[in-house]
C-alpha cells in the first residue's frame, strides 16, 4: 500500500532502481497529480511510460493506457509484473477479456491497457459506468490527428471517453503545431499543461550515405560502427534478405517482423537485448517500448514515408546518452518507389465505390441497413471472390474506414500464420507416404513460395479451401492435423476478423467518397514525403537543425557533428598529411584509402585544392603536387 506522503521520486527509486528523473518528467507527474491535463511531448527514449506510471501509482482509482500496438501493451504489462506491478491488457486474442475487465471493476490491477478500438465495444462501455479510474493515458496520441503521419479514426472517439474527474496526460515523440492542436481539441483536454522537449539529441550523429550498393554500403557502416545495432527495411521478405547476406559475409544478425510467430519474436528480441554487439533486421514492428539503451546505431536501409517515423526509429539509438549513430541508406531509384507507394496508397474514387458495393453484396447487407454487430470478414476469401487484388483492396478499405464508412476489428490485421517445418526432401517423403494431403501441401507451397519453409507466411484457410477444392472446416482439420504431426506450424486466427457498416449501407453510386478531404490528406502526405526527401538530399545544412525546423522548433541550431556540419568544416592536418604522402597517385586509389566521414572529408580537400591549382591532374589521371 502506498501511502499519501509518498513522493514521486521514491515511487521512482522503489520500482525503477533510478535515483532521479529526466528532463520534463517530473513536470509531466506533478501537473497530474494536481489533476491538470498535460500533453507529453517527449523524444524517443525519453521515458514516456514513466510519466504516467508514478503518478499512476500515487493517484487513487485505475490507470486506463490507450495504446495502438498490441506488441507495446504486452512488453509494458511484463515490464510493470516484472517490478511488481498489478497490470493486464486487452486486445483481440487475449483469453478471458469478461474476467480482466470484471478484475479491474474489482480493484486488481493498478494499469489496464487497451486498444482504442477496444474501447468502442459495448462491453468496456458498460464497464466505465463500474471502472474506478484515477488517470487516463493516451499513448501516441498523434494518431487523433489528421494532419498525424500515422491516422487512426477509433482515436476520434476518445473524445467522449471521460467520464469522471481525473486528468488525462496524451504522449507523442513526433507532434508538429498542428498536430498538437488537434490532440489538444480531439481529446478534449481542459486547462492542458504542455510539456514540450527539444527535438535535438546532442549524442547521435546523424548521416546519409549514398549507396550505389546498399549491400556493400550496409558492411562497411557496421564495421566501422560495432555494438548493437538495428536495421531497419520496409519489408518482412527483406529483413530476412538482409540478415542472411550479412552472415554469409561473417556479420552475425538476425531479422524481426510482426509476420513471426510470437515465441519467436520474444526469443530474438530477448538475445538480441542481452547481446552487446548484436544485429537485428526489422520492420517498424521492432523497437518500441523495448527497454534496451545501448543502442549504438540505427540504420535505415530503405527510407520512411516521413520524417516523423524516421526521426523516432533513428530515435532508438544512443538512449543511454552516449554517442551513436543514426544512418540512411539512399540511392535515387528511392524516389520513385516511394512516389510509386504513395499512389497506391490512395486508390481511384470509382474503386473505392467498387470494393464497397462488392462488400456489401459479400456480406449480403441489404441497401438502407444498418450494422451493429458486423460481419466476419476474410480479406483473401474476398477478394478471391471477386477477382481483386489484395494490396489496392487493402488500401481502399482503409480509405473507406478513414471517411467512416466502416469499422475494421484489431482480428482484420491479425491473420492466421503457417510455417513449413519439414525440409524440402522429407516434405516429398510426406507427400509420397500420405497421398491424401499431397494436393494441399502442394498448394500451400504455390500460394506462399519458398519462403513459408524459412519463415512464417500470413495464410487465408478460405484462400485454402478455395483453391483446394475443400471447405473452410475441412481445410482448418487438414492444417490442424498437419500441425500435430509436426509437418507445419500452424497458427489460427485468434479471432474471427469483423467488417461493420458504421453508416446506413448507402447505394454504391451515391456513396459520399469525401474527395476533397483525401485530396488533402494525399497532398499532405506527399509534402511530408518530400520533405523526407530534402532530408536525404540535403548537401550542406545541418541534419539535425532540419529536423528541428520540420516540428516547429524555433532557434534550432547547427548540431556540430552530423555529416553535413563536418563536411562543412575543415579537413583535419591528418587527412591533409594522409592525402599528400599517397600523391602522386589517381582519384581511385585515393578513394579507397579512406573509409566513412573522412573519405567525404578527403574528396573534399581534393576537389577544392585541384580548383585552387595547389594539386593537378595529368592526361592519365594522376593527381600530383603543383610545382
Amino acid at each position: 500500500m502506498i501511502s499519501e506522503s509518498t513522493s514521486p521520486l521514491e515511487i521512482l527509486q522503489r520500482h525503477w532502481g533510478y535515483s532521479s528523473f529526466r528532463p520534463g518528467q517530473l513536470d509531466i507527474i506533478q501537473a497530474l497529480l494536481d489533476g491538470q491535463d498535460v500533453l507529453a511531448l517527449l523524444p524517443t527514449g525519453a521515458g514516456k511510460s514513466i510519466c504516467y506510471q508514478v503518478p499512476g501509482l500515487l493517484r487513487k482509482g485505475l490507470t486506463v493506457v490507450i495504446s495502438p500496438l498490441i506488441a507495446l501493451m504486452k512488453d509494458q504489462v511484463f515490464q510493470l509484473e516484472r517490478r511488481n506491478i498489478r497490470a493486464a491488457a486487452i486486445y483481440s486474442g487475449v483469453s478471458s477479456p469478461t474476467d480482466i475487465l470484471n478484475n479491474a471493476i474489482d480493484g486488481k490491477y493498478d494499469f489496464l491497457y487497451v486498444s482504442p478500438e477496444r474501447v468502442q465495444t459495448r462491453a468496456f462501455q458498460n464497464a466505465m459506468n463500474y471502472l474506478k479510474i484515477g488517470l487516463l493515458a493516451i499513448d501516441e496520441a498523434h494518431c487523433i490527428s489528421k494532419w498525424g503521419h500515422d491516422f487512426r479514426p477509433a482515436y476520434l472517439a476518445l473524445h467522449d471517453f471521460r467520464n469522471g474527474k481525473y486528468p488525462i496526460v496524451a504522449l507523442t515523440a513526433t507532434a508538429t503545431n498542428e498536430v498538437r492542436n488537434d490532440i489538444i481539441t480531439g481529446l478534449g483536454l481542459k486547462n492542458v499543461r504542455q510539456v514540450v522537449q527539444s527535438f535535438a539529441r546532442p549524442n547521435l550523429n546523424y548521416r546519409v550515405q549514398y549507396a550505389e550498393d546498399k549491400n556493400e554500403q550496409l558492411i562497411q557502416v557496421l564495421q566501422e560502427n560495432p555494438g548493437a545495432s538495428i536495421i531497419y527495411t520496409r519489408t518482412r521478405k527483406r529483413t530476412s534478405e538482409i540478415a542472411n547476406f550479412l552472415n554469409k559475409n561473417g556479420i552475425p544478425a538476425n531479422y524481426y517482423h510482426a509476420g513471426l510467430d510470437l515465441e519467436k519474436r520474444n526469443e530474438i528480441q530477448d538475445a538480441w537485448i542481452k547481446t552487446p554487439k548484436g544485429i537485428v533486421v526489422s520492420t517498424n514492428a521492432f523497437g518500441m517500448g523495448i527497454d534496451k539503451a545501448d543502442v549504438r546505431t540505427v540504420i535505415h536501409y530503405d527510407i520512411c514515408d516521413n520524417l516523423e517515423a524516421y526521426y523516432q526509429e533513428s530515435g532508438r539509438a544512443g538512449r543511454d546518452g552516449l554517442i551513436s549513430q543514426a544512418i540512411l541508406l539512399y540511392h535515387p531509384a528511392d524516389d520513385r518507389i516511394l512516389q510509386k507507394q504513395l499512389e497506391l496508397k490512395y486508390p481511384p474514387t470509382e474503386f473505392q465505390r467498387k470494393v464497397y458495393r462488392n462488400v456489401c453484396s459479400y456480406l449480403q447487407v441489404p441497401e438502407g441497413e444498418s450494422d451493429p454487430a458486423g460481419h466476419i470478414f476474410h480479406l483473401q476469401d474476398f477478394c478471391s471472390t471477386f477477382g481483386l487484388e489484395p494490396l489496392p483492396t487493402h488500401n481502399a478499405l482503409k480509405l473507406l474506414e478513414y471517411q467512416n464508412f466502416i469499422a475494421l476489428s484489431e482480428a482484420y490485421h491479425q491473420p492466421s500464420k503457417a510455417k513449413v517445418l519439414y525440409r524440402a526432401e522429407a516434405l516429398e517423403r510426406f507427400q509420397e507416404n500420405n497421398p491424401k494431403y499431397a494436393h494441399f501441401l502442394s498448394t500451400l507451397l504455390r500460394i506462399n513460395g519458398g519462403e513459408i519453409f524459412q519463415t512464417f507466411k500470413e495464410i487465408s484457410e478460405s484462400e485454402l479451401a478455395y483453391a483446394t477444392g475443400s471447405s473452410y472446416g475441412n481445410c482448418v482439420e487438414i492444417l490442424q492435423f498437419l500441425h500435430r504431426q509436426n509437418v507445419i506450424s500452424y497458427q489460427a486466427q485468434t479471432a474471427a476478423p469483423r467488417l461493420t457498416f458504421i453508416q446506413y449501407r448507402y447505394d454504391a453510386a451515391s456513396l459520399p467518397i469525401q474527395v476533397a478531404a483525401l485530396k488533402w490528406r494525399k497532398e499532405r502526405d506527399s509534402k511530408a514525403l518530400e520533405a523526407m526527401l530534402a532530408y536525404a538530399k540535403l548537401r550542406h545544412e545541418c541534419r539535425m537543425a532540419f529536423i528541428q525546423q520540420y516540428f516547429d522548433e524555433r532557434g534550432a541550431k547547427p548540431c556540430g557533428h552530423c555529416d553535413n556540419c563536418k563536411r562543412e568544416s575543415k579537413p583535419s592536418p591528418d587527412i591533409r598529411e594522409k592525402i599528400y604522402n599517397l600523391l602522386p597517385t589517381t582519384l581511385d586509389v585515393l578513394h579507397r584509402s579512406f573509409s566513412g566521414s573522412e573519405k567525404e572529408y578527403a574528396g573534399k580537400y581534393i576537389q577544392i585544392a585541384l580548383q585552387k591549382g595547389e594539386l593537378q591532374m595529368d592526361a592519365l589521371g594522376l593527381i600530383f603536387v603543383a610545382k
